[in-house]
């Protein structure tokens, strides 16, 4: 089951392997660059701005008045009327800002795909664990699952369906493929429709209700602590620098 937002997915991949020959951490930055730039062009041909230069310039002309004032009575009406002017702000620019991250947001989904988990070598073995309990399940081949301490440990397929989790009724799931790696593979759930697992899904009658797979998050800039390495602070970074600079060269309110 795909979901509807996946759909753009192929589009973004298509985007990414023509500029494969960059380190992967310089094609998230540009993938950031590039959704500060659509989601501001979104965001200005789609607000009102004269509407809202209007709006800040009522704003500022009370904020002022205010801070001139020192009647009570005077203070109180124009805080009322600073409130009511900045609510009419907030209900020109709400939906422009929500079309405009659109984007945005399929952007985050995809790149969270590609760049979240670092992929496992072939053969090699990633801790994995059943939710609730193993519930008698079953993998083959033979020996792709062994108990090390009492863990469980998965030899990372080379191949789609290459392992196989089985019950008393049958294939439960085959998989993981090798790429893309994600964190876990569940029964299908109603956000699905709009967000798929690219792991795939248990049987929908499967005792178990998850599998989790132990990945190391991907780290794009060497040397760095984790939480800058990953593919967040930077995609992150280079939208919101982006996002400033369109908003300052081209005055858009």
């Amino acid at each position: 089951m795909n979901g509807l937002l996946n759909l753009s997915f192929p589009l973004f991949d298509t985007l990414d392997a023509l500029i494969a020959f960059l380190p992967a951490g310089l094609r998230v930055a540009l993938f950031g660059v590039a959704s500060g730039v659509v989601t501001m062009g979104f965001y200005r041909w789609s607000s009102n701005q004269e509407k809202i230069r209007r709006h800040k310039e009522e704003i500022g002309r009370i904020r002022r008045r205010l801070a001139a004032g020192d009647d009570l009575g005077e203070t109180m009406r124009l805080s009322r009327a600073n409130l009511a002017a900045s609510f009419r702000l907030l209900g020109t620019v709400t939906g422009p800002a929500l079309l405009a991250s659109l984007p945005i947001l399929l952007v985050i989904l995809w790149v969270a795909a590609r760049y979240g988990y670092e992929p496992p070598p072939p053969a090699s073995p990633v801790a994995i664990a059943f939710e609730p309990g193993r519930g008698g399940i079953l993998v083959e081949p033979q020996g792709a699952l062994e108990e090390r301490g009492g863990e469980l440990f998965l030899r990372w397929p080379a191949s789609a369906g290459e392992i196989r989790f089985r019950d008393a009724k049958g294939v439960v799931y085959a998989g993981p493929p090798p790429v893309p790696a994600n964190d876990v593979v569940h029964k299908p759930l109603w956000w699905n429709l709009l967000l798929g697992n690219e792991m795939g899904y248990l049987r929908e009658d499967a005792a178990i209700e998850a599998i989790r797979f132990e990945l190391a998050p991907r780290r794009l800039l060497p040397g760095l602590p984790g939480w800058l390495a990953g593919w967040e602070a930077i995609y992150f970074a280079s939208l919101l620098v982006t996002s400033l600079l369109v908003k300052l060269v081209f005055r858009i309110e």
